[in-house]
């Protein structure tokens, strides 16, 4: 859950493993990515701040090779 305003959305998953509103911890798998085509594997992210999508570099952090939301 992130603080209050703000969201993430996750498309194109081919399982989620958690649901609305879920706690999560740094690492913490929360899906399997799935293929949309036959060419490609994509995952659609987005940070949402009141409900529109933002610029989500200025919410991620880079450790060890992982990126985390912040």
């Amino acid at each position: 859950m992130h603080k209050k305003k703000y969201s993430s959305v996750y498309m194109y998953n081919g399982k989620t493993l958690i649901k609305l509103k879920d706690t999560v911890k740094i690492g913490q798998k929360i899906a399997f990515i799935d293929h949309v085509d036959t060419t490609a594997v994509v995952l659609h992210f987005e940070i949402r701040y009141k409900g529109k999508a933002v610029n989500p570099l200025s919410y991620l952090y880079k450790k060890n090779n992982n990126i985390f939301i912040t």
